[in-house]
């Protein structure tokens, strides 16, 4: 039996429905094929690396359009090889709670009797990065990058005892700025979080890659519109860092009270 799962959406879109690819596979009791575009093909070897992944790969010809939700929703390779194809792409605004739950409501609509989601058991699984372990692995997109810098600082310079490792891809301005953090794979970043005692970040791709390895995350997210309960996994070990009011803040001695207390949960 051959079966092909796709996902159009970018890199924490990709992760989060890996957990579905999962429980597809241990359904139908062998790994299965996974393909997304072409723009987003740097995390095939960190899939390929997973027990339930048959072959990872990109379609060159898979373009995909940088509006939400991005499409077209399904790769254009032939499918003729294959006994299901389960092409996981949104088409539309996610009616499930969260995108991870969206992507197995997608799948159970053609497999009705595929396995639960499990987000509580860990979908990644790659060993400790050996070389420079550290305590808190910090994953940032660019967006805020100025107060996101700003506040790293602040947070480094109150936890001198703590050792920050910074995971940034090749070209963003964690790379590019300010001290010039040395790029990583998603291979090698997965393996760094893996080694770390805890992730903090916002909640962009490097969030999501922490819950699929089942680190416990603080969370410091400016941009309002991801406070919607849609990008959040509710669960113990996600702690979003918040004020008096117990709004989101970015708050230096709020950010840093929260990573003290984590630190002493792990």
């Amino acid at each position: 039996m051959r079966v092909l799962c796709s996902t159009a959406g970018r890199h924490g879109d990709i992760i989060w429905s890996l957990a579905t690819v999962r429980a597809i596979a241990e359904t139908v009791g062998e790994p299965v094929d996974f393909c997304t575009t072409r723009a987003y093909g740097g995390i095939i070897p960190l899939i390929q690396a997973q027990p339930y992944i048959g072959r990872a790969f990109a379609d060159p010809q898979w373009e995909i359009t940088s509006e939400a939700p991005v499409g077209p929703p399904e790769p254009p390779i032939p499918w003729e090889g294959y006994k299901w194809a389960f092409h996981l792409s949104y088409r539309g605004w996610p009616a499930a709670p969260t995108l991870a739950e969206g992507y197995w409501d997608a799948a159970r609509a053609e497999l009705p009797e595929v396995r639960a989601l499990e987000l509580t058991r860990p979908w990644i699984k790659v060993p400790p990065q050996v070389a420079d372990p550290c305590d808190i692995a910090v994953g940032f997109g660019d967006l805020w990058f100025e107060l996101k810098y700003g506040l790293l600082d602040l947070v480094e310079r109150a936890l001198p005892e703590v050792h920050f490792s910074v995971l940034c891809a090749e070209g963003s301005r964690w790379n590019t700025e300010g001290v010039r953090h040395y790029p990583l794979s998603w291979l090698k970043a997965a393996s760094l979080v893996a080694g770390s005692k805890l992730f903090f970040g916002c909640l962009s791709a490097p969030w999501v890659l922490a819950n699929a390895l089942g680190k416990p995350t603080v969370i410091m997210e400016p941009a309002e519109p991801r406070w919607n309960s849609l990008f959040w996994l509710d669960h113990p070990r996600n702690t979003m860092v918040r004020g008096h009011d117990g709004r989101p803040t970015f708050h230096a001695h709020h950010v840093v009270d929260a990573l003290r207390k984590k630190l002493g949960e792990v």
